[in-house]
């Protein structure tokens, strides 16, 4: 039995051929570009220990703090954990002590969770590692305990 091929056949299976190669190309173009947006954004996890040993206060109040940070939004997502302080204030604070954000709270009680977002310029601080974390009371109105944040490339 001899099957006679057609120049129909033959411009059909040409067709396919063309179209799983185009696909194929769209394809490998769709995952360079979703690579190349991947390491344009980073995130980072925070972690921080917070006491008396760089505020000098003496006090016995300790803390700890833990987070991530996405460089697209800005968003430094986190959860203080703290006792034996009763805190009035909770600030981060730049290598110049000047404050880039505050929690505001009538009453802390912890953990405390909550959201905040940073600058351009401050982001760079904290990629740094020179942000840090202070717990403000009414006996050390300057800050009771306080800890860097430590920060970890998590892609």
């Amino acid at each position: 039995m001899k099957i006679q091929i057609r120049f129909n056949h033959i411009a059909a299976i040409g067709m396919i051929c063309l179209t799983i190669i185009s696909m194929s190309a769209c394809k490998k173009s769709m995952q360079q570009k979703s690579d190349s947006s991947r390491s344009q954004q980073a995130t980072y996890r925070l972690s921080s220990i917070i006491d008396a040993s760089t505020t000098k206060t003496g006090s016995k109040a300790s803390g700890n703090l833990s987070g991530l940070y996405s460089t697209t939004s800005r968003k430094l997502i986190f959860a203080l954990k703290f006792k034996e302080i009763e805190p009035t204030l909770i600030e981060f604070r730049n290598e110049k002590n000047a404050v880039v954000g505050t929690i505001k709270k009538a009453k802390y009680v912890s953990p405390v969770k909550g959201v905040l977002i940073l600058g351009a310029a401050d982001q760079a601080s904290l990629t740094d590692q020179k942000i840090s974390v202070h717990l403000i009371s009414t006996q050390f109105p300057n800050g009771e305990i306080s800890g860097p944040l430590s920060v970890k490339n998590s892609n």
